[in-house]
């Protein structure tokens, strides 16, 4: 039962530093391959929150989703309703599958896109990982289990029916399945 509140409160942790951001990143999504040189513009929408900073930030971010790393400073100091930013990819960049967007005026309140690729120096590395999480793990407490969606997430929608095992946190879905009742004979 505590375990079960606690990760309740997980969920609802995550959902409402969610909707406190105000904004969906909707391009780049998973599946999205920029090559060097290209100028792809990074759009957001704004959720029925609604935004409540005055200026955004636009950042690219690299890593496992426990512990991003902001790369580049795409976009400063924009208006939130211009919903766009646009860059161009370094010819140095360098080759993954584990970039993401961040949108949004302080940390707190940050919008994060799906995962993509950035094609520059080097190859392609495979995915070794959950398929949406840029080939990473889902190895932390509140991302524990890769989802038949591709996704890591907690709570039997991750950790039930579909869980992949090989991508989660020490190889177990658990959790996920509720146990049937036992009937009585009579």
């Amino acid at each position: 039962m505590a375990k079960s509140l606690l990760a309740l409160l997980f969920v609802a942790l995550y959902c409402t530093s969610y909707a406190n951001a105000g904004y969906e990143v909707t391009s780049p999504t998973t599946g999205t391959l920029i090559n060097a040189g290209d100028s792809p513009n990074i759009i957001w929408n704004i959720n029925n929150v609604g935004p409540t900073e005055k200026t955004v930030d636009v950042i690219l971010n690299n890593g496992p989703p426990e512990n991003l790393v902001p790369i580049y400073t795409l976009c400063k100091g924009i208006d939130p309703n211009v919903k766009t930013c646009s860059f161009t990819v370094p010819y140095d960049m360098t080759t993954g599958i584990d970039y993401s967007i961040a949108v949004g005026g302080i940390p707190d309140n940050y919008a994060f896109s799906n995962y993509f690729t950035i094609k520059g120096v080097g190859e392609i590395p495979p995915n070794n990982g959950c398929p949406n999480m840029g080939g990473h793990v889902c190895n932390s407490a509140d991302l524990a289990c890769c989802g038949v969606d591709g996704f890591c997430g907690i709570g039997p929608n991750f950790c039930g029916t579909g869980c992949q095992p090989q991508f989660s946190l020490a190889g177990s879905c658990g959790g996920g399945k509720a146990k049937k009742p036992k009937r009585r004979s009579i």
